[in-house]
């Protein structure tokens, strides 16, 4: 196992031993999977998150409009590649840890900024892989829940056309040109 992949699980489950005041053990499952998507967000925006934060300040100060849209170009991944999504919540997921007695408060200031939909759509993929993936399946180990999971994110990235999207599949709009893929940001 990856030190990075063994670093990533103890944090989840130091996550769910945060939630074991407010939620019993048979509710982690509502909770869990939207923490590890969330989680995965943060880790995609932090390599930009702090440029992204101070051109935040800056473009509110100046009441510019369309913020978010500015900001959605500005995210970029590790390599380099605009995201199309930010989050400019100065929190990101050590900060929630560190202050485990106001994680509520702070966990609805982290979802909140951004475009309304984008908890729509985090929802409707939590929703996707649960269904298609995770109630289909009784994983007896680790390797093999990593397998099957691996094989439906690559299904669902490489082979399924998305109607958000316009009909291309995720590795279709993402090898798309980054003017193509402006102009497509920008009629959403």
């Amino acid at each position: 196992m990856s030190a990075n992949f063994q670093q990533l699980a103890n944090f989840i489950w130091s996550v769910a031993d945060l939630l074991r005041g407010p939620y019993r053990p048979p509710q982690y499952e509502r909770v869990m999977l939207p923490l590890t998507v969330l989680r995965r967000f943060d880790a995609v925006l932090a390599p930009s998150k702090a440029a992204v934060l101070k051109r935040y300040e800056e473009l509110k100060a100046k009441n510019i409009p369309n913020i978010d849209t500015i900001l959605n170009n500005m995210a970029e991944d590790e390599g380099g590649t605009p995201l199309g999504f930010h989050n400019h919540s100065p929190l990101d997921f050590p900060k929630l840890k560190g202050d485990p007695d106001n994680i509520g408060r702070h966990l609805a200031d982290y979802i909140a900024p951004g475009k309304p939909q984008q908890n729509g759509f985090v929802e409707s993929f939590i929703g996707r892989l649960r269904d298609e993936c995770l109630n289909e399946h009784l994983f007896e180990r680790l390797s093999q829940a990593r397998r099957i999971i691996e094989d439906w994110r690559i299904d669902y990235n490489a082979h399924r056309p998305h109607t958000s999207l316009n009909g291309l599949t995720p590795i279709e709009y993402a090898n798309r040109s980054r003017m193509d893929q402006n102009r497509n940001r920008l009629s959403l």
